[in-house]
């Protein structure tokens, strides 16, 4: 079962549309392949012209996502670092 912050998501992830592939909500444009375009130098425009289907509505909902997820993993990572130095210096 999907948890419930991931319903929120405008994605689908369904055994009959692209082998299960995450795609955006109503599409078959896998989320991963929006990203690939992002890392490859397209901007969101030439993103949007090659898949209309995709509304920039949608696509900022995942990038604000996602840069909540890296930055609550930053944060996860820091405070464990600030653990570990100071469980360090009470063993020393």
């Amino acid at each position: 079962m999907e948890s419930p912050k991931f319903e929120k998501l405008p994605i689908t992830i369904d055994p009959e549309i692209l082998g299960g592939t995450p795609v955006f909500k109503g599409t078959r444009v896998p989320v991963k392949t929006f990203f690939d375009y992002l890392r490859w130098g397209y901007s969101l425009e030439e993103f949007f012209d090659f898949f209309p289907s995709v509304t920039r509505e949608v696509a900022m909902h995942i990038l604000s996502e996602s840069e909540q997820a890296i930055l609550q993993k930053a944060a996860r990572q820091i405070a464990s670092e600030t653990e570990l130095a100071t469980l360090q210096k009470v063993a020393a």
